[in-house]
């Protein structure tokens, strides 16, 4: 039985569907658009798919790679550059979320001008866009993960400060008592793809190696331009480990000996007899607990004292900072690729739409959030969903979203 089409994954007034690959063969819908490779969004995309599929070059290496699409039904959309489908203009600019993710603006024959964002998370820097100049945004679907003004968290900037803070107080601590930080496993939780800003970024300020597994390796491959340097090695050897934790025993993690390394300066941590080394290990956020780490750590054979996680999410904001058990402490750092409350408010007043389109379901309703947007917010639930692009077409014109065209 084909699942129906929520009215948010297709461009009012194009045959466009949007991370919409969980659905079947959608009637009219001619082209398809991935925003980036996270499961939520390219769930249902397979090596069988045969319609032309648009996304950044980051995505698309992973399509192919990962799922299997065949090369010859993707269309590379380079940032910044305005493309032409069966009339609309389409661009794609950067989403500041998961590497290559991008937000579609596409501007129909009418002149209407429309965004998804996808996934992203909103900056400042995104209202310098020159694709936002001079150009009157009709609707926007609206990335509404954190929409509720409770979701007030610190920028990227911030959060990682906030971790290199702790690390810095551990340093310290370790020193005074006559011990050395090298002895300290620092973990770090991720994703397939995505946190890569935040634990490179700390690989940078601390000066460490990363190590990967083939499956996180052939990501990270993908992200660097395949330019990572090639060397042998253990992983009591590196100091930065970018690994899921179920493959991190001592049996698999020996046989594992051509992983990549990407060389990080060693910056504000660096001493000066050069003997500061730290090892740090990425893994999926699910792992991040104390009995898998402990294990882990178990396994290295005593090439570490103690384990330092960070779990990094927009989720964290608000809840107990660290957990401490055995040689195991546990940090929630509240960093998001999503957008806060309060720059996703200050990205719509930016743009000032007719109306803004949410993509995901929002904390207590639209009605709760309505009074902080200076438009419309369309209602999902007096919205059906529809299956058929020329039925929700149809329908619009009797719903409380304002049809485009």
């Amino acid at each position: 039985m084909q699942r129906n089409v929520p009215f948010y994954k297709i461009v009012a007034g194009t045959h466009f569907a949007v991370d919409a690959f969980s659905y079947g063969d959608i009637p009219n819908v001619n082209n398809y658009f991935l925003t980036h490779f996270h499961s939520d969004h390219y769930s249902g995309l397979k090596k069988s798919f045969n319609k032309l599929l648009f996304c950044s070059q980051i995505t698309a290496d992973l399509c192919t790679s990962r799922l299997g699409v065949n090369p010859k039904h993707i269309q590379i959309m380079n940032l910044d550059e305005t493309i032409t489908i069966e009339g609309v203009e389409v661009t794609a600019v950067d989403a500041n979320h998961c590497p290559g993710a991008v937000m579609l603006v596409f501007t129909l024959p009418n002149g209407k001008t429309l965004l998804h964002t996808g996934d992203f998370r909103a900056s400042p820097a995104m209202e310098s866009y020159p694709v936002f100049w001079n150009k009157d945004i009709h609707t926007v679907y609206l990335d509404t993960t954190y929409c509720n003004p409770r979701y007030d968290f610190p920028t990227q900037d911030q959060s990682l400060e906030m971790a290199l803070h702790l690390l810095r107080q551990k340093k310290a601590s370790l020193e005074e008592a006559g011990k050395k930080f090298a002895s300290v496993l620092i973990v770090c939780g991720t994703y397939t793809i995505g946190k890569e800003k935040f634990f490179m970024g700390m690989a940078r300020r601390v000066g460490c190696a990363v190590w990967a597994c083939p499956e996180k390796e052939r990501v990270l491959r993908a992200v660097e331009g395949r330019q990572a340097q090639q060397t042998r090695a253990l992983p009591q050897a590196c100091q930065l480990h970018v690994v899921p934790m179920r493959d991190l025993t001592h049996e698999v993690a020996g046989t594992l000996v051509r992983p990549t390394v990407l060389r990080a300066r060693v910056r504000e941590f660096e001493r000066s007899d050069r003997e500061f080394y730290t090892s740090r290990c990425v893994v999926p956020m699910r792992d991040l607990t104390h009995e898998k780490l402990r294990a882990y750590l178990d396994s290295l054979e005593g090439v570490f004292s103690e384990v330092v996680a960070f779990k990094p999410s927009g989720w964290e904001s608000g809840k107990e900072a660290a957990v401490q058990k055995d040689l195991v402490t546990i940090y929630g750092i509240p960093y998001s690729e999503h957008s806060s409350f309060p720059e996703m408010i200050r990205f719509v007043n930016f743009l000032k739409p007719k109306q803004v389109v949410p993509t995901v379901d929002i904390s207590g309703g639209i009605k709760a959030v309505q009074k902080y947007f200076p438009c419309p917010l369309a209602y999902k639930e007096d919205l059906r969903s529809q299956s058929r692009v020329t039925d929700y077409f149809s329908a619009q014109s009797r719903q409380q979203v304002h049809a485009v065209s």
